[in-house]
């Protein structure tokens, strides 16, 4: 099951082992573009901005070798941004057949040694799997 990371960060090495495909270079800009909200949005807006990535997301699947000549696909889509503008983008994924998915991820403290000595405390999350929107 081939899903497309299609959040603003690049893939986890994690991630990447687990088989999501991280969105191409060519796309990044774009995708963080229209994922990031500089001021507070209309409903109008985020539902307009949610369209325009459901749009870009077949655009990148075309790109990576998915046919959407009938509006179906094995890719699906791993989404992350602003909690407003997920279930709009959930829904606009869902209206052109696209399986949406959450990423879940656990966090783990890792106490790293400093050169004076001391200790930093990291929190380092681990990709563990998807969860999907239904």
């Amino acid at each position: 099951m081939p899903v497309l990371n299609f959040t603003q960060h690049r893939c986890t090495a994690d991630q990447l082992a687990a088989g999501i495909i991280d969105c191409p270079d060519e796309f990044r800009d774009q995708l963080t573009n229209l994922l990031t909200f500089n001021e507070l949005p209309t409903s109008n807006k985020v539902w307009r901005r949610a369209q325009q990535l459901a749009h870009l997301f077949e655009t990148v699947a075309v790109h990576l070798g998915f046919d959407y000549a009938t509006k179906e696909t094995s890719l699906h889509a791993m989404i992350g941004g602003a909690p407003f503008l997920m279930s709009y983008l959930e829904g606009s994924l869902n209206d052109i057949n696209i399986k949406v998915y959450h990423a879940f991820s656990r966090r783990e403290s890792v106490d790293k040694v400093q050169e004076d000595g001391t200790v930093r405390k990291v929190a380092v999350f681990k990709h563990v799997g998807l969860y999907e929107v239904t």
